[in-house]
């Protein structure tokens, strides 16, 4: 059986169309890359009969050269056009992405104390949270370098300060261990039961 595809050599491959063809893949035989040359010429040839899409024009606002056909799309959202323009409050830069982010980048959301979620929303890092209200030091020892933001009855979704405290990587494995949790148990309940009087105190 000969290639279905008319480059008259012997077929080996059978497709899911059922098509017989000499190579594993159909764009390897001759005669289907010469069609696909075809196509590319007749792409170029009706760039030449559109020649509107080669004019480049430069954005009044960004400087950035646009084709002719898509610069009046691009000057409406462009996100240094006046209307669109939006303001990092970090470093006074111009946010591209005006639409979803409060910042102009990761490192001034960070600064802040934002975390950019997935849909583009923006939310108060919880860590940051937990560090601003307990401080940067470990609860059990002190240890100040390596310092985790652990949550206390284990849902992630309640970032509020009485559900919070930094602990280092050691006591943060106690408190995950049902055998040593004792051990730090007595010292977390008393410093959650004093920030919390304090905090009622000044309500």
């Amino acid at each position: 059986m000969l290639c279905s595809y008319g480059c008259g050599k012997k077929a080996k491959y059978k497709f899911k169309n059922e098509k017989w063809c000499c190579s594993k893949n159909w764009n390897s035989c001759k005669e289907n890359k010469k069609k696909i040359s075809f196509s590319l010429i007749g792409h170029e040839n009706h760039n030449k009969h559109h020649p509107e899409n080669k004019i480049l024009i430069i954005c009044e606002y960004c400087k950035k050269n646009i084709s002719q056909t898509g610069i009046h799309s691009h000057k409406e959202f462009c996100y240094l056009n006046p209307k669109n323009f939006k303001e990092c409050p970090v470093c006074g830069l111009p946010i591209k992405k005006y639409k979803i982010n409060k910042t102009c980048s990761a490192r001034c959301g960070a600064i802040l104390g934002m975390t950019t979620i997935s849909n583009g929303e923006t939310k108060v890092n919880y860590r940051t949270i937990c560090f601003s209200s307990h401080g940067h030091k470990c609860l059990v020892c002190d240890e100040d370098l390596f310092v985790i933001a652990h949550h206390i009855n284990g849902d992630r979704t309640k970032n509020i300060p009485e559900n919070l405290i930094p602990l280092c990587n050691n006591h943060h494995l106690y408190i995950h261990h049902h055998t040593y949790y004792y051990l730090i148990k007595e010292c977390i309940d008393e410093y959650i039961t004093k920030f919390k009087s304090q905090k009622e105190k000044y309500e």
